[in-house]
């Protein structure tokens, strides 16, 4: 089962934009982390940037991206 990490903050000003884009997903778990950066989790995962999406297949990363993006490179991504 794929699950998309969502990592965003309440001071992020395009994090609650993200939740739109990700929103109506199918077929994944989707985990939102309220992560500030240089915090142990996002140490672990090489957060630089809010929001990240990382996608996670069988525990591994499959594919990240950082910043505001248009639901298709997702959906591009989850087709291939």
């Amino acid at each position: 089962m794929l699950k998309i990490l969502q990592f965003t903050a309440s001071w992020c000003p395009t994090c609650p934009q993200m939740d739109i884009v990700l929103a109506g997903l199918q077929g994944l778990e989707k985990i939102e982390l309220g992560t500030p950066i240089g915090d142990r989790l996002a140490n672990e995962h090489r957060i630089g940037s809010l929001p990240t999406v990382i996608v996670m297949r069988d525990g591994e990363p499959v594919w990240r991206k950082s910043g505001l993006f248009p639901r298709g490179e997702i959906d591009e991504m989850l087709e291939g």
